[in-house]
């Protein structure tokens, strides 16, 4: 969550101070967020969409490749 929220406010071009501002909460409370603290609760999450443009789902980071590809070329 932290993640995308961090990558969706800055392509909107909000500070933590600005976006904490049109949703109501501090922009303590949105480091938080994005760095994995803390996980806001789901009223929160809807302004944030809202005031971000965007879906809740948005939110959602893809899961990790727990078998990344591995670069193909001749053995040594």
């Amino acid at each position: 969550f932290g993640a995308a929220l961090r990558k969706l406010r800055a392509e909107a071009g909000l500070s933590q101070a600005e976006l904490g501002e049109r949703i109501g909460v501090v922009a303590q409370a949105l480091a938080k967020y994005e760095r994995g603290v803390t996980e806001p609760t789901w009223p929160v999450v809807l302004r944030l969409a809202e005031a971000l443009g965007v879906t809740p789902n948005d939110f959602k980071e893809p899961p990790a490749d727990p078998d990344p590809p591995r670069a193909m070329g001749k053995r040594k």
